[in-house]
């Protein structure tokens, strides 16, 4: 007798448990979902002009390093001259 009251616990319980887990589960989900303050969509969008602009400063600082170990001698004349 006790057993089959502790079962029928358990089962109730257990029953209510994993129903409460998967409605759980499931409101995340719809809010994963559906949420419209995504992390992309608050990033400012960047022009085409930005992108060259952050592109042409690279260039330039990969110049400077370039220039700066030609004169510090560590690239042999021998690449520079053709």
């Amino acid at each position: 007798m006790f057993l089959e009251f502790r079962r029928s616990i358990f089962d109730f319980v257990g029953g209510r448990a994993v129903l409460g887990a998967c409605v759980a589960l499931a409101v995340a989900t719809l809010l994963f979902i559906f949420n419209p303050a995504d992390a992309s969509d608050l990033a400012p969008h960047r022009s085409k002009l930005d992108h060259l602009m952050e592109r042409r400063d690279t260039i330039y600082d990969n110049l400077r390093d370039l220039r700066f170990e030609f004169r510090s001698g560590n690239i042999p004349k021998a690449i520079t001259t053709r």
